[in-house]
């Protein structure tokens, strides 16, 4: 039995534990949430064992295999802190922490407390998107030329929602502009030698709209990643590749089911596909207790260097908006 434990009780951790009912071994052990009477509900509601109103206090049972944290994004590392210190291994969901410097202090500490710790990137973890990663490594397309991919949707402007808090981290880029970005890195192979980029800063203050291109140099020849992602434009989240050969598209990438390989003609050769039994963040969690249980201290699919270098890339395009989260200025 692996006991999972939660912080927040809101739509993601729902989510993932919708995931979890598919992963063999799983066990919801205990919630914890600053509203003790939340906590209560919550355990009710999906027969989780135990119901803390103090966090501190879920972080020092050692009956936890995993916590995973679900909150809003500035809550991240202060929690992630309180779990590693105490021993805890952690998953903890996108984006991992406000900017590249939280994210390294809390690298450091996972070092130093060994244990395990990663970025909730379901959308790694999931089958097609790895299977169209071996595709492109076989060679089988021929080489990449250009990635495109969005995450975008339309939402009316809320003072009160944590995508528009700038105290919350909130904008497009933190919330989903990272699964382009994520994406890009992956089928990349790591970070770009130049980005190019534009965001519409809203009135709260956080990017509503924003464009992005990463560059790279391969051998003299030009790739690119050309990303975006939105608050205020439904962009949809499709993705496509294009190669030398021909292109793969990805619909709704962050959630694949299924990916098509064209030729250079335009005609469909293979389709990929893999289907969730239940809503893919199966796969990510199975991953988690694999590697807890084998004491690997990070997964290869998706480690903190790659969540570092995703944090990095969104502060150098943050700089350039000009759009600076109160966390910031908080880096010693």
């Amino acid at each position: 039995m692996f006991n999972w434990a939660f912080i927040g009780t809101g739509t993601i951790v729902r989510k993932f534990i919708k995931g979890l009912s598919a992963v063999e071994g799983a066990n919801l052990y205990a919630v914890g949430s600053r509203n003790i009477s939340r906590a209560e509900e919550f355990a009710k509601e999906f027969g989780i064992e135990k119901a803390y109103g103090d966090i501190s206090m879920l972080a020092e049972d050692d009956n936890i295999d995993c916590v995973y944290i679900g909150v809003p994004h500035a809550l991240h590392k202060p929690y992630m802190e309180l779990c590693i210190k105490k021993g805890r291994n952690v998953l903890c969901e996108k984006p991992f922490t406000i900017n590249e410097a939280e994210a390294k202090q809390i690298a450091e500490l996972a070092k130093e407390y060994g244990v395990f710790v990663m970025e909730a990137a379901w959308t790694k973890f999931l089958p097609v998107i790895i299977k169209v990663k071996e595709l492109l490594e076989s060679g089988a397309v021929g080489e990449v030329c250009d990635i495109r991919a969005s995450f975008g949707f339309f939402s009316e402007t809320d003072v009160t929602n944590r995508l528009y808090d700038l105290e919350l981290g909130g904008g497009a880029l933190l919330d989903v502009g990272v699964y382009p970005l994520m994406l890009a890195l992956y089928y990349m192979d790591g970070c770009p030698d130049k980005i190019e980029s534009d965001a519409l800063i809203g009135a709260t203050g956080v990017d509503e709209i924003n464009h992005f291109t990463l560059v790279y140099n391969r051998n003299g020849r030009r790739v690119t990643a050309q990303l975006s992602s939105a608050l205020k434009e439904n962009q949809g989240a499709d993705a496509v590749i294009t190669t030398t050969k021909g292109r793969v598209v990805i619909p709704d990438f962050y959630q694949a089911q299924e990916a098509y390989v064209y030729d250079s003609e335009g005609k469909l050769i293979q389709t990929i596909s893999h289907s969730h039994s239940s809503n893919g963040y199966e796969f990510e969690a199975r991953a988690v207790q694999t590697c807890i249980a084998k004491g690997i201290a990070q997964c290869d699919v998706h480690t903190l260097d790659d969540t570092i270098d995703i944090l990095k890339i969104a502060d150098g395009m943050r700089k350039e908006w000009g759009l600076v989260y109160p966390a910031d200025n908080m880096q010693t």
